[in-house]
């Protein structure tokens, strides 16, 4: 384990559109990126 997301933790995440490992191999290239964090602050997210 690299580490953990606990309230008052920083992190660098980013929430995906679906789960990566559990859909079909062709499904990945058409998930999205919904939201991107940074030193556990949202940079980007889809409006």
């Amino acid at each position: 384990m690299k580490g953990t997301l606990d309230p008052g933790k920083y992190a660098d995440i980013i929430v995906l559109s679906g789960d990566p490992l559990t859909v079909e191999t062709e499904a990945l290239k058409e998930m999205k990126v919904l939201m991107t964090m940074v030193d556990g602050k949202a940079v980007w997210e889809v409006s």
